[in-house]
């Protein structure tokens, strides 16, 4: 199986502590995945189970969009990153 390393604030959960991450699939529409994450690194989550390689997800807007929608991808700039990135994380953010 494959692990992937993404950033926490692409991950959300439900009220049952259930992690998801909001998935672009081949045609530009937003799908909610249901995933597994082992414990986080930084200000990012392993993931352990429901993620596959090369799938994109969504990093930010999240409360902008809902499953069924049509999205156009912007790519950051390769120089830029993110400014939460060399933060530290919150005892109580898990």
């Amino acid at each position: 199986s494959n692990i992937f390393l993404i950033p926490q604030k692409a991950v959300t959960r439900d009220v049952k502590g259930n992690t998801s991450v909001k998935i672009i699939n081949e045609s530009n529409v937003i799908e909610t995945r249901q995933i597994k994450v082992s414990e986080a690194i930084g200000s990012n989550w392993i993931v352990i189970e429901g993620l596959k390689d090369g799938e994109k997800i969504v990093t930010s807007g999240l409360q902008k969009i809902a499953d069924g929608s049509v999205v156009q991808i912007k790519s950051a700039a390769p120089d830029q990153q993110p400014a939460d990135e060399s933060q530290p994380n919150s005892p109580g953010k898990k």
